[in-house]
């Protein structure tokens, strides 16, 4: 499967956490269909060797249990031209039913756990079926308060991909944080999610009091709009 999500999502990711990337919530039941391309995803010929992450490559960094490493190799992942042989084993791994030698413990920690969620949310966006991207949104809404920044602003981008509109004003909120970190992740999750309107970022950036803030959500917006794919509103 072709990843159709603009890279700025990982760009994204690798600015709020440098790319280094606690009870969690029980996993949730997926069943792994096989990969089927939504109308505005048309069927790619490409071959999983095109990837640069493969299946052992993603093992091995896993069994490590090295927080830097395996995010850089998810990161890698969801910029990768294809990704759609990785999806079986991260929902293996989101379900706890196929762990492949990796220690269950490692694959819970809120760390690794939202990274997994922000790459099926990706491949559900993409339209991988069989996916349940409110099970995603579930997740990540209960770490955006998290003292970890880079879960709560990792959780933050799985909510602009999968968040439902009540999400929208938890992320406005979120958005007038005073820590940068914060308040750009829940920029791009805004900017990035279909349910916002153009009224509330108008609202938002009025509200914003330093320029660079203002300066931030209009080129955030100027850069999502042409990459989201909403069924029945354009981009805001």
């Amino acid at each position: 499967m072709k990843n159709l999500l603009p890279s700025m999502l990982v760009i994204a990711s690798c600015a709020l956490s440098g790319c280094d990337q606690s009870s969690t919530a029980p996993p949730s039941s997926i069943a792994p269909a096989a990969p089927t391309q939504t109308a505005s995803a048309p069927v790619q010929s490409r071959a999983p060797a095109e990837s640069n992450v493969s299946e052992a490559r993603l093992l091995d960094d896993l069994r490590s249990q090295d927080f830097d490493r395996v995010i850089r190799t998810m990161n890698d992942a969801k910029r990768a031209q294809y990704a759609g042989h990785l999806t079986p084993i991260f929902v293996g791994f989101w379900n706890g039913t196929d762990l492949r030698g990796v220690d269950p413990n490692f694959l819970n920690h809120p760390r690794i756990r939202i990274e997994i969620a922000d790459v099926l949310a990706q491949q559900e966006k993409n339209g991988y079926q069989g996916l349940d991207k409110a099970a995603f949104a579930q997740y990540a809404r209960g770490l955006i308060t998290s003292n970890d920044t880079q879960v709560a602003n990792q959780a933050m981008l799985v909510l602009g991909i999968s968040g439902s509109a009540a999400d929208m004003s938890l992320l406005e909120g979120m958005a007038e944080d005073i820590a940068e970190s914060r308040f750009r992740a829940a920029v791009i999750a805004l900017a990035h999610n279909c349910n916002t309107t153009s009224a509330l970022l108008d609202k938002l950036q009025a509200r914003l009091n330093e320029t660079w803030r203002k300066d931030f959500l209009a080129e955030t917006r100027e850069k999502f709009g042409p990459f989201r794919v909403c069924p029945s509103r354009s981009a805001g």
